[in-house]
């Protein structure tokens, strides 16, 4: 990866696209040093969202923590804290509560922002995606069907 190459795709040895080189580090301002590149997985996740406006299921979330979790009375210090619920977005029509801590993505255990955005891109619209949920002292499980953002949020 040469510097002013980022965004160029990255091939293996029999010609496919396996990444977009993003960025180099170079201790000597060269093309000697270590590159990063998105890969084509996240690319194609990416590129389906910003396409076809979704998948979305309207909600705003922050990481949990111990310091949310006492000062809201949460029950766990885990996943991601809802703040907000878009109403009558996906989220909302399923349920999902301001103050519901999601744990997890497809029973996959979701601890940053970054896990959840991605278990979220790795759907197509229509799809089911479960979400276990902490809401008081009850854990629940639902669906919510992935859908499109409204014209005008972004």
């Amino acid at each position: 990866i040469n510097e002013g190459n980022s965004g160029g795709p990255l091939l293996d040895l029999a010609g496919h696209v396996i990444g977009i080189n993003e960025m180099i580090f170079s201790p000597t301002a060269t093309n000697l040093g270590i590159g990063w590149a998105i890969p084509v997985n996240e690319v194609k996740e990416l590129m389906y969202f910003l396409v076809n406006r979704g998948p979305w299921i309207g909600v705003t979330t922050t990481p949990n923590s111990r310091g949310l979790a006492r000062y809201f009375n949460l029950r766990t210090s885990e996943g991601m804290l809802v703040v907000q619920v878009v109403p009558n977005s996906p989220a909302a029509r399923a349920g999902v509560q301001p103050g519901d801590v999601i744990l997890q993505v497809d029973a996959v255990t979701i601890k940053t922002a970054e896990e959840f955005t991605r278990a979220i891109l790795a759907h197509k619209i229509g799809e089911g995606i479960q979400l276990t949920l902490q809401r008081g002292g009850e854990r629940l499980t639902i669906q919510v069907e992935a859908g499109k953002v409204p014209e005008g949020m972004f």
